[in-house]
C-alpha cells in the first residue's frame, strides 16, 4: 500500500525555479518511490555498476545523463560526491530550473565529504518516515494553526482524525512504511533489526571509518534509553569505555544517516542557543522501541515524547510558518519539552503527557515562560491521551492527542 507524502508539492514546486533539488532522509523512508513519479530517467548508485561509472568518469557520466529527459534523478547520490562539482559545472554552464534531482540517504549538508555548497542552486527538501497524518490520508494544517491568534480557529476535531487506539499503534509500529505494513510484532523487529546491522555494518563505513561497528549499536542503545534527556558525550564515553572524540564522532555520523537529531535549548539570547547542552531523539518510536525493547504499557513516556517530536518535525516541513523547533530549561530545572519559534519571535510551548487526565500543575513551567517572555508567548499546550480540549487560563490548553492529525 501506498501512502501519499505531503512534500510531494514542495518537491514540484522546486523543480519549477530551482536547477538542482536534493530530497534527504534515512533508508528505506520512500525516497527512491517518492521521486521516481517526476522523471523515468533515474541512476542509482546501489547499482554497483552505475556507481563505478560515476566514480570513474564524474564529468563525463554527468554529461551523458543530461542526453536524457530532466529532471535527472540520481539515487542515493551520497556514494558518489565526486559528481558534485560535475553537477556544478553542469548547472552554471547552462543553468535551467528542474535539472537534477537527487536523493540522499545522508545529511548532506553537514557531510564534510560534500565537495561544495551549491549555496544559490540548490532546495534540500527532508523526507522522514510516515506522518500519522499521511498514513490517515489527511494533511493537517494544525502547526500553522498554532500561531493563529483566534483560539476558534486553532484546533478543532476532524472527521478524519484517527482514534486514540490508531495514535498508539502507530508509536508502536513506527512510521517507516515497510515495517508499518508488518502486522505482527516479531515481523516488525525483524525488519528493524536487519535494518540496524544494514546501516551499521555497511551505510555508516560510506561516510567515515568506525574501528568497532559493536560500539556504534551499543552507543544506539545508550541513546535510545536517553532520549529527551541531555546529551552528555562524557557519560556515553565513560559507559562505552571509548574515546570522547570516538562517541562525538559516532554521534554524528548517526547524525548524517538521519537517524538521531539534536533539539537544541531555547534562550533568550540568541548568540546562547548553539553553545547549551542539546537533547537527543530518534527519526522513529519504531526503531526507538526496538533498540531499548520498550514496553509502551510501562513506558508510555519516552515513546509519547519522541512521537511528538516526530511528528513536529514532519509537519514543520509543510507547514507555510515552518518555524524553528527548540525545548526550554533553566538552571532552577524548569523545563518545557518543545517550543516552536515562528520568524517574528512568536513562541508557542508544547509539553507532552502521557496520561488520559491533566492537571493545573501540568502548565507549571509554561505559566512561567509566559511570565517570562509575555511579549513573545502566545500560547502554550499540554498535549496528552485525554478527549477533550481545555482550558487552563489565558492561552494555556490541554489538547487531545488525537486532535493534531
Amino acid at each position: 500500500m501506498s501512502y501519499p507524502r505531503f512534500c510531494q508539492e514542495t518537491i514540484r514546486e522546486s523543480l519549477k525555479d530551482t536547477p538542482i533539488t536534493i530530497v534527504t532522509g534515512a533508508r528505506q523512508t520512500g525516497k527512491s518511490t517518492l521521486v521516481s513519479i517526476f522523471s523515468k530517467s533515474t541512476f542509482t548508485f546501489d547499482d554497483w555498476a552505475t556507481l563505478h561509472s560515476a566514480k570513474a568518469d564524474p564529468e563525463g557520466f554527468i554529461q551523458q545523463a543530461l542526453k536524457n529527459p530532466w529532471p535527472i534523478i540520481l539515487d542515493e547520490i551520497q556514494h558518489a560526491p565526486e559528481l558534485f562539482l560535475s553537477i556544478k559545472k553542469a548547472v552554471d554552464q547552462n543553468r535551467q530550473p528542474g535539472m537534477f534531482l537527487l536523493t540522499g540517504s545522508a545529511n548532506l549538508l553537514n557531510w564534510v565529504q560534500l565537495p561544495d555548497s551549491l549555496a544559490g542552486r540548490v532546495e534540500y527538501i527532508n523526507l522522514y518516515p510516515l506522518s500519522l497524518a499521511e498514513i490517515m490520508g489527511h494533511q493537517t494544517n494544525w502547526i500553522d494553526n498554532l500561531f493563529k491568534q483566534e483560539i476558534s480557529d486553532v484546533f478543532s476535531r476532524s472527521s478524519s482524525a484517527p482514534s486514540l487506539d490508531q495514535v498508539e499503534q502507530m508509536i508502536t509500529k513506527g512510521g517507516y512504511p515497510e515495517a508499518f505494513k508488518r502486522e505482527q510484532s516479531s515481523r516488525r523487529e525483524a525488519w528493524y533489526a536487519s535494518y540496524v546491522k544494514t546501516l551499521i555494518e555497511r551505510d555508516i563505513l560510506t561516510l567515515d571509518t568506525v574501528e568497532n561497528p559493536l560500539n556504534v549499536h551499543q552507543l544506539m542503545m545508550h541513546l535510545a534509553i536517553s532520549v529527551g534527556s541531555l546529551l552528555n558525550f562524557t557519560n556515553l564515553a565513560l559507559k562505552l569505555q571509548i574515546s570522547l572524540p570516538t562517541v562525538r564522532k559516532y554521534v554524528h555520523l548517526l547524525e548524517l544517516l538521519c537517524l538521531c537529531y539534536r533539539l537544541q535549548p531555547w534562550h533568550k539570547n540568541l548568540g546562547k542557543r548553539l553553545i547549551k547542552t542539546p537533547k537527543i531523539y530518534f527519526n522513529d518510536t519504531g526503531i526507538l522501541q526496538h533498540l531499548v525493547h520498550l514496553n509502551p504499557e510501562t513506558q508510555t513516556g519516552i515513546l509519547m515524547e519522541n512521537f511528538i517530536f516526530n511528528e513536529l518535525q514532519k509537519q514543520i516541513n509543510w507547514s507555510e510558518t515552518k518555524p524553528q523547533l527548540y525545548f526550554w530549561r533553566t538552571s532552577n530545572g524548569r523545563e518545557i519539552d518543545f517550543l516552536l519559534e515562528d520568524r517574528q519571535g512568536k513562541i508557542v510551548g508544547i509539553e507532552v503527557k502521557a496520561s488520559a487526565t491533566v492537571t493545573s500543575s501540568d502548565f507549571a513551567h509554561l505559566k512561567a515562560l509566559q511570565e517570562d517572555i509575555p511579549q513573545q508567548f502566545l500560547a502554550g499546550y499540554v498535549v496528552y491521551k485525554g478527549e477533550n480540549f481545555l482550558s487552563f487560563g489565558q492561552n494555556l490548553y490541554a489538547v487531545p492527542v488525537t486532535w493534531l492529525f
